[in-house]
């Protein structure tokens, strides 16, 4: 956590520009800051209150990571794995943790100095964990669905909602797949939310005054027109 976000060094060379290749443009410029500002208060309870751009490798934050990393070199003693010689659920956890303290490419990578050097046994493991089957089976990645949201989901899918709803060529009845209780639920959820947006930002702009709308009565129009005209009469009379 303090390394990714405590070590300025590392937040701003690395960590923020990741997340603004990653993130869609309506959040790249403030989810990474909300990020810093909570894993701030997260580091509250280690006496840590600022973020800092040079860190000395003996910052008590380290400190706190050496007995964590020396508890665990002592539990594994000098086995391939925590309980014996094939990975278990909990190696499969520690190497989850320590594998964002050694293998990402920091300007300040001083947890993974500190694994490769004071605690070797902990890095030749997150090593034989990284090489092993386990990790080289591909998972089946299931499709995501975008969960319905107030802004969101008119701002980030608004143009594949309008293509799926309206341009979409409509299919035969016999391709049609039904739908399932969830599906349909989900898009209900979905159109409340986009039309609940719609609503609230037209709503906000009008209350706000940022848009106003002028009603003119089109009695008092003529009204106004035959008074100038009277007026530009009298003027000419005038003249003559």
């Amino acid at each position: 956590l303090f390394s990714w976000y405590g070590d300025l060094k590392n937040f701003v060379q690395v960590i923020r520009p990741m997340y603004g290749k990653l993130l869609p443009l309506s959040v790249r410029y403030i989810l990474p800051i909300q990020m810093l500002n909570n894993a701030k208060t997260r580091l509250e309870k280690y006496g840590i209150f600022e973020s800092l751009y040079e860190v000395d490798e003996n910052y008590k934050i380290y400190q706190i990571a050496r007995k964590s990393y020396k508890a665990l070199y002592e539990k594994l003693g000098e086995n391939n794995y925590f309980f014996g010689s094939s990975p278990t659920t909990l190696d499969a956890i520690v190497y989850g943790y320590l594998a964002l303290h050694l293998y990402p490419e920091l300007p300040n990578p001083m947890l993974s100095v500190i694994l490769k050097r004071e605690y070797s046994r902990l890095s030749q493991f997150c090593d034989r964990m990284r090489s092993s089957q386990i990790l080289q089976t591909p998972l089946k990645i299931l499709p995501t669905f975008s969960l319905p949201s107030l802004f969101t989901g008119f701002l980030l899918s608004r143009r594949t909602w309008f293509i799926d709803r309206y341009w979409k060529p409509v299919e035969s009845d016999k391709s049609k797949v039904e739908k399932s209780s969830a599906q349909i639920e989900f898009e209900r959820k979905r159109t409340i939310a986009i039309c609940g947006a719609i609503i609230f930002m037209t709503v906000y702009v009008i209350w706000n005054g940022i848009i106003t709308i002028e009603v003119v009565d089109d009695s008092k129009k003529e009204d106004t027109d035959d008074q100038q005209a009277d007026d530009a009469e009298n003027d000419e009379d005038f003249d003559d």
